[in-house]
């Protein structure tokens, strides 16, 4: 379902990924034209919101005096990037998606509209 969710709402230039909850890649896809370093963010999108269990976007959680300051420095997948979500069932931590290769207005916005799309399936 989700996969099906990621691809029709990520345009040309665009793609999405799937995680489990320990971070270990389910899904990945390739829409169009995007550009190459996007095929290493976009599925560390979905590991960083999967072993942080938080958007992967919240970076000001890792500025200097913040709870997860240098948190990237720890783990060189985690990325700090929009459009990494993690996924919840009934308050159960199941996994993380990510979507990329916008601007990072663009990533966001597409990722909010997947997991909107995600949350009223599971309902």
């Amino acid at each position: 379902f989700l996969s099906s969710k990621i691809s029709d709402r990520t345009g040309p230039g665009n793609q999405g990924a799937i995680s489990d909850e320990k971070g270990w890649p389910l899904y990945f896809k390739r829409y169009g034209e995007a550009m190459l370093v996007t095929t290493v963010l976009v599925p560390n999108k979905a590991y960083s919101s999967a072993v942080m269990r938080m958007p992967s976007g919240e970076a000001k959680l890792t500025q200097p005096s913040q709870p997860l300051y240098g948190i990237n420095t720890a783990d060189a997948h985690v990325v700090l990037f929009a459009g990494g979500y993690p996924l919840f069932v009934n308050g159960k931590f199941v996994g993380a998606f990510g979507v990329g290769g916008g601007s990072w207005d663009q990533d966001e916005k597409i990722g909010q509209t997947v997991l909107k799309a995600f949350e009223a399936e599971i309902k």
